[in-house]
């Protein structure tokens, strides 16, 4: 009984560190990560994890100028809560449009995760004191999350769908646009 109990404890203790349950090659996630950074504006930051069963795209997608500020997706700036959540998932649309296009490999996962990153400054404000303008700390914080099965990807009609057709496939896991509050001061 003694055995089989530190067996158990020494087979938790083994398998504790493991974070992922699928196996992916280093080349499939650069692949992944070159095809992300492709169709992002210069100087995106990409990064690609596993987690689980799942592949984790995370970007800061709003780094750059790219062509597709001229896209019916973007207009203008991005200083509104509907332009920024349009350019957003517009970006987050056009890297899962990428996995099969530019990385031509998709990894047998079970599902991509895009993590939207963008700088927000976080105020913290304790008791009844009023925030003081100005106040706070620039973080990158992640303010969109979609989850698209791979099983999407693999459908043969995938790489000519349009960005709404992508839009519609994903479940969107997480949004705080719309609680972020604009400030047109800068400090």
């Amino acid at each position: 009984m003694i055995k089989r109990l530190l067996f158990c404890i020494s087979y938790i203790l083994l398998t504790a560190g493991c974070t992922s349950s699928v196996q992916v090659s280093k080349a499939q996630l650069e692949g992944v990560r070159q095809a992300a950074e492709k169709v992002l504006p210069y100087g995106a930051q990409v990064s690609v994890s596993v987690t689980h069963s799942d592949i984790v795209i995370a970007a800061h997608l709003l780094e750059g100028h790219s062509a597709d500020e001229n896209s019916p997706y973007v207009v203008g700036d991005y200083g509104t809560h509907d332009k920024l959540e349009r350019l957003v998932r517009f970006r987050c649309a056009k890297i899962l449009k990428s996995l099969v296009s530019e990385a031509q490999v998709v990894p047998d996962v079970k599902n991509f995760v895009i993590e939207a990153r963008h700088g927000v400054r976080v105020t913290r404000v304790y008791g009844n004191a009023a925030a003081t303008p100005g106040s706070g700390i620039d973080e990158a914080m992640t303010i969109y999350i979609v989850k698209m099965p791979a099983s999407q990807l693999k459908d043969p009609q995938w790489p000519i769908l349009t960005d709404d057709q992508v839009m519609s496939r994903w479940r969107e896991e997480l949004d705080i646009i719309p609680s972020l509050k604009f400030s047109s001061a800068y400090f």
